[in-house]
């Protein structure tokens, strides 16, 4: 059965129907391939420097590197390397591995933390590496170090 119109007017408003206006499926923007960069803080912490001034006894002198442990505007905050266990009555910090490569002695950084100007520090020594195990043992005598100020 079909159905008949019943004669009567559809009712409007006077204005015309709107379309649905089909728009375009939006593609996702490509992901883009960005290299992060690592960022390091202070690259010239834990790098072993030679010292310009001349150090030692009347005997020996000589220029030993520095472990450069902190820095400040115009200033490096440095732990001196030795062979020696004592130095004075103060025992000097045992390190796991020798940082120089090559060397098998038994290292030891000075109990004690000094400043000085960076114009009397030389280039970053390459051939001396701190290990990670040494730089916690480090970390962890700064800490106490801050602590007891």
């Amino acid at each position: 059965m079909q159905r008949k119109n019943s004669g009567k007017p559809k009712k409007t408003t006077g204005q015309p129907k709107k379309r649905a206006v089909k728009k375009p499926p939006v593609k996702a923007a490509p992901k883009r391939q960005t290299k992060r960069k690592k960022v390091k803080a202070k690259t010239s912490l834990f790098k072993f420097r030679r010292y310009k001034k001349e150090e030692g006894g009347k005997v020996k002198r000589a220029k030993h590197p520095k472990l450069i442990v902190d820095e400040k505007k115009d200033n490096y905050g440095f732990m001196g390397l030795t062979e020696s266990q004592k130095r004075g009555h103060h025992r000097n910090l045992e390190l796991k591995k020798n940082p120089q490569k090559g060397k098998t002695k038994t290292a030891y950084l000075r109990d004690e933390v000094r400043y000085d100007n960076k114009q009397n520090f030389g280039k970053i020594l390459e051939d001396y590496n701190l290990s990670n195990e040494d730089k916690k043992a480090v970390l962890q005598y700064l800490k106490r170090r801050k602590k007891k100020k």
